[in-house]
Protein backbone atom coordinates (compact mmCIF):
# COMPACT_ATOMS: atom_id res chain seq x y z
CA UNK A 1 0.00 0.00 0.00
CA UNK A 2 2.91 2.35 0.69
CA UNK A 3 4.24 2.00 -2.85
CA UNK A 4 0.76 2.62 -4.28
CA UNK A 5 0.34 5.67 -2.05
CA UNK A 6 3.62 7.09 -3.31
CA UNK A 7 2.63 6.47 -6.93
CA UNK A 8 -0.70 8.19 -6.38
CA UNK A 9 0.99 11.14 -4.69
CA UNK A 10 3.46 11.54 -7.55
CA UNK A 11 0.66 11.28 -10.09
CA UNK A 12 -1.37 13.96 -8.33
CA UNK A 13 1.68 16.19 -8.04
CA UNK A 14 2.52 15.85 -11.74
CA UNK A 15 -1.09 16.39 -12.75
CA UNK A 16 -1.29 19.63 -10.79
CA UNK A 17 2.15 20.82 -11.83
CA UNK A 18 1.79 20.40 -15.59
CA UNK A 19 -1.98 20.88 -15.82
CA UNK A 20 -2.54 17.71 -17.82
CA UNK A 21 -6.08 16.46 -18.11
CA UNK A 22 -6.70 12.77 -17.63
CA UNK A 23 -10.20 11.69 -16.71
CA UNK A 24 -9.47 8.05 -15.91
CA UNK A 25 -7.18 6.51 -13.31
CA UNK A 26 -6.09 2.95 -14.17
CA UNK A 27 -4.76 0.35 -11.73
CA UNK A 28 -3.88 -3.28 -12.49
CA UNK A 29 -4.03 -5.62 -9.49
CA UNK A 30 -2.19 -3.46 -6.95
CA UNK A 31 -4.28 -5.01 -4.17
CA UNK A 32 -3.30 -8.64 -4.70
CA UNK A 33 -1.44 -9.09 -1.41
CA UNK A 34 -3.83 -7.17 0.80
CA UNK A 35 -5.87 -8.67 3.61
CA UNK A 36 -9.57 -7.85 4.08
CA UNK A 37 -9.02 -4.76 6.22
CA UNK A 38 -6.35 -3.26 3.98
CA UNK A 39 -8.32 -4.03 0.81
CA UNK A 40 -11.12 -1.85 2.18
CA UNK A 41 -8.63 0.88 3.03
CA UNK A 42 -7.20 0.66 -0.47
CA UNK A 43 -10.59 1.41 -2.01
CA UNK A 44 -11.03 4.38 0.32
CA UNK A 45 -7.62 5.62 -0.87
CA UNK A 46 -8.60 5.22 -4.55
CA UNK A 47 -11.80 7.18 -3.97
CA UNK A 48 -9.81 9.98 -2.33
CA UNK A 49 -7.26 10.02 -5.18
CA UNK A 50 -10.16 10.24 -7.66
CA UNK A 51 -11.54 13.21 -5.74
CA UNK A 52 -8.21 15.02 -5.33
CA UNK A 53 -7.15 14.41 -8.91
CA UNK A 54 -10.46 15.37 -10.45
CA UNK A 55 -10.72 12.01 -12.21
CA UNK A 56 -14.08 11.07 -13.67
CA UNK A 57 -13.58 7.37 -12.93
CA UNK A 58 -11.16 4.77 -11.64
CA UNK A 59 -10.77 1.41 -13.33
CA UNK A 60 -8.92 -1.25 -11.40
CA UNK A 61 -8.33 -4.93 -12.06
CA UNK A 62 -8.74 -7.04 -8.96
CA UNK A 63 -9.25 -10.63 -7.83
CA UNK A 64 -9.68 -9.48 -4.23
CA UNK A 65 -13.30 -10.08 -3.15
CA UNK A 66 -13.42 -7.08 -0.80
CA UNK A 67 -12.08 -4.73 -3.48
CA UNK A 68 -14.55 -6.06 -6.06
CA UNK A 69 -17.47 -5.80 -3.64
CA UNK A 70 -16.55 -2.18 -2.81
CA UNK A 71 -16.62 -1.07 -6.45
CA UNK A 72 -19.42 1.15 -7.75
CA UNK A 73 -19.67 -1.15 -10.76
CA UNK A 74 -17.99 -4.31 -12.01
CA UNK A 75 -16.99 -5.45 -15.48
CA UNK A 76 -16.55 -9.23 -15.35
CA UNK A 77 -14.62 -11.11 -18.02
CA UNK A 78 -14.93 -14.89 -18.10
CA UNK A 79 -12.52 -17.39 -19.60
CA UNK A 80 -14.58 -17.58 -22.80
CA UNK A 81 -14.24 -13.83 -23.40
CA UNK A 82 -17.79 -13.01 -22.35
CA UNK A 83 -18.33 -9.64 -20.67
CA UNK A 84 -20.90 -8.89 -17.97
CA UNK A 85 -21.43 -5.38 -16.58
CA UNK A 86 -22.85 -5.04 -13.08
CA UNK A 87 -23.80 -1.62 -11.73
Amino acid sequence: VLEESLRNGLGLFNRERNGSVCETLWRDEPDGGLDEENASRYIVMLRRVRELGGYHQVFYVSHNRQAVDAADGVIRLDMDGNVKIEV
